[in-house]
């Protein structure tokens, strides 16, 4: 059989979930249905009255599917009940184990025989079970489509102090949402005694990579050759994403830095509504960065915002890649939807809270370094990438230095934005060829995998809670009992009062307000 999930219908949300997940899909076809080829199929759509007869035929010869309450009622008899969900939490027990807080903000059907994934109304919300001969998971709500959300809002972020940090990122989880995909496919493909099989996140079969962003917001000469000495001291090489009208006295010395990468954050320090605006900001912090001789492909925006308009102006001026937290964080790579399009500008995804961020909060440095090691052991657990940023005014050089020597001691490699946008983009290539040409199969106990560079990896999974990883170069076909299987670690528990971080507050409104007011100004 191949190892390969049948998308019902072509959508942007699942395209890019399954692009991150790294399994490859094909298109449902009639024929294709009729044929029980597909491990798992992902209705996302109203099935025609011929499709739903091979939907229910495929279900009975023990087909598995993942859709939601509005699709599958169009399948089966389903009562659901339309309820406004802001949140999920997963169960210890259940197969999303893995998820934290599941953001989604948004109505959804939960259908009457729900038996997992509570919501902030204490209610189940999510049905995994057996109908029709196969297996089933049906959420409340489409996971493509609100993969696709680009709203944005204060929140806080879970931490052991009174006050938590908060910042203005992606309404919609969307980490977490893609974590539910993941989560779902490895579910069902063992629910058929199949291996589940990914293309690993890093390269080489390594565990994870680090990457440091500093976003140089007003620092002064003095402050960011202090932090840099301290880099290098460390040794740790990072991208610099310059507010050019703060440095522009000094801005050649930038040309010092060995080993780091450069990238612009702005002239003006501001995300504009309309793209004149941005491709203004844009060109005059170009032309001063090319004046002084120093290259840069990457974009981060201010404030960590991010719009179309300013995506449509980062792909007018060629940039390789951007990193806004209002468009996504603590996630791997994707590419934004511009006019039902992809955008040719890669979102590398940071987690969003800073040093900054915590001395607001009036944090002490042990706080801190309790705060980025419980991040840091949540987001290994999860195979995260580990991108964290600060700004040059955040000081706190004993705080970096206890995450630099956690980081050392776990022999994690320290890349630079570049280094990783070229990694995923050759990843990205590997993923088309394994949905177009290329095939994973799996029969009689034997895995045969496609060829593929030294880089690429796979990982493997069985229904056992064991993994695996196999080299792209190992391409005959090998039996699973002959590869070397590990125990998959035991999940971090979630903090007991989780649900604290999205309790209301009034001092998250009165700065929601606070931004409304700045922005109306500009």
């Amino acid at each position: 059989m191949q190892l390969h999930v049948g998308l019902f219908k072509k959508q942007f949300g699942w395209e890019t979930l399954m692009q991150q997940v790294g399994v490859p899909y094909s298109l449902v076809e009639k024929e294709t249905l009729a044929q029980n080829i597909f491990p798992v199929v992902i209705l996302n759509a109203k099935p025609k009255k011929e499709e739903k007869e091979l939907l229910l035929r495929y279900l009975k010869n023990g087909g598995a599917l993942i859709t939601s309450t509005q699709f599958l009622e169009k399948l089966f008899p389903v009562h659901s009940k339309l309820q406004a969900i802001k949140y999920l939490l997963p169960e210890p027990e259940s197969p999303f184990n893995t998820n934290g807080l599941i953001d989604v903000f948004s109505f959804g059907k939960i259908p009457a025989n729900a038996n997992t994934l509570v919501t902030n109304k204490q209610r189940c919300s999510t049905f995994i079970g057996e109908l029709g001969g196969g297996c089933v998971i049906c959420f409340p709500f489409d996971l493509g489509e609100l993969v696709t959300d680009t709203r944005i809002q204060r929140k806080y972020f879970p931490a052991q102090s009174p006050k938590l940090p908060a910042e203005r990122v992606s309404l919609v989880g969307k980490n977490e949402i893609r974590k539910l995909a993941a989560s779902s496919l490895e579910f069902l493909f063992h629910q058929r005694n199949l291996p589940f099989v990914h293309l690993w996140y890093f390269p080489n079969n390594e565990r994870n990579l680090f990457s440091f962003r500093i976003d140089s917001d007003y620092g002064t000469e003095k402050e960011i050759f202090s932090l840099y000495n301290f880099l290098q001291k460390e040794n740790i090489r990072a991208t610099w994403f310059l507010h050019v009208q703060s440095h522009q006295k000094y801005l050649h010395r930038f040309r010092e830095m060995r080993g780091h990468e450069m990238a612009l954050h702005c002239y003006e320090h501001e995300t504009f509504p309309t793209f004149k605006k941005n491709q203004r900001n844009i060109r005059l912090a170009k032309k001063f960065l090319d004046e002084a001789g120093i290259p840069f492909s990457g974009f981060a925006a201010p404030f960590g915002d991010w719009n179309t308009e300013l995506n449509k102006a980062l792909e007018q001026f060629l940039f390789s890649y951007s990193s806004e937290f209002a468009f996504d964080y603590d996630n791997f790579p994707s590419f934004p939807s511009i006019g039902n399009l992809p955008s040719s500008v890669l979102q590398i995804p940071i987690h969003p809270v800073c040093i900054g961020s915590l001395r607001a909060t009036r944090m002490n440095e042990t706080a801190m370094n309790e705060y980025f090691e419980n991040v840091l052991a949540n987001k290994l657990q999860n195979h995260e990438p580990l991108f964290f940023y600060h700004h040059p005014k955040d000081a706190h050089p004993e705080v970096l230095r206890a995450m630099f020597e956690n980081l050392r001691n776990k022999k994690i490699r320290n890349v630079t934005f570049s280094e990783f946008y070229t990694w995923w983009k050759k990843r990205s290539d590997v993923f088309s060829t394994l949905c177009s040409t290329e095939k994973i199969e799996f029969a009689n106990g034997i895995l045969s995998l496609p060829s593929a560079e030294n880089e690429i990896s796979f990982r493997v999974t069985n229904k056992n809670n064991q993994a695996t990883f196999v080299s792209g170069t190992q391409t005959n076909g090998t039996s699973l009992d002959q590869f070397f299987w590990q125990e998959q670690s035991t999940p971090v528990p979630l903090p007991h009062d989780i649900e604290r971080a999205r309790k209301f507050s009034p001092r998250l409104l009165n700065q929601r307000f606070r931004i409304f007011l700045r922005r109306k100004l500009k």
